[in-house]
């Protein structure tokens, strides 16, 4: 909200003739910029998020040529204050789209893509073949995941309990 209160507070300095031209663009975008993010979060899927954060970041962009220009044009002269906001809030919103981007990509508790849908296959044929045993829920639950880690990862966490451990506890 810093943003568009200066971008509110400099358009007021526009000449007249661009009130409805650069001066009515910029404050749009800027404003664009929240709502994008407000919209976003109130999807349902992270996806749809990831895309919400897309479009403020292309508001972003936009917000920066539209400053640009009107520093060619002389109508802004703090131009480095408003570019130094405008470069965190960039930053800002893409590490959030990457942080939903990885989220979508590797959820593991959902059955949207196949990787979690595979996982989940894979979970469901082992405690298939381990039901078979007399294991507490608990340890079971443990094992599968400590086999799944194993063989997604390639090896054991050094935290991880062994499977020695997990069975005779």
């Amino acid at each position: 909200m810093k943003l568009v209160h200066l971008i509110y507070k400099e358009t007021k300095k526009f000449p007249a003739e661009e009130k409805f031209g650069l001066s009515s663009q910029i404050r749009r975008v800027a404003i664009s910029i929240g709502l994008n993010i407000a919209e976003g979060a109130g999807r349902k899927t992270k996806k749809d998020f990831a895309n919400f954060t897309r479009n403020a970041i292309g508001s972003t962009l936009e917000v920066i040529a539209c400053l640009r220009i009107a520093e060619q044009e002389k109508f802004i002269n703090n131009y480095l204050e408003i570019e130094e906001i405008i470069r965190e809030l960039y930053f800002k919103l893409i590490g959030l789209e990457k942080f939903l981007k990885k989220v979508v990509n590797n959820c593991s508790r959902c059955s949207n893509c196949s990787k979690c849908t595979n996982r989940t296959n894979k979970r469901s044929e082992q405690l298939n073949n381990y039901n078979n045993f007399n294991i507490p829920h608990g340890r079971l639950a443990q094992l599968v995941e400590h086999l799944v880690y194993t063989e997604e990862v390639g090896g054991s966490s050094p935290s991880a309990p062994t499977i020695y451990e997990i069975l005779i506890k």
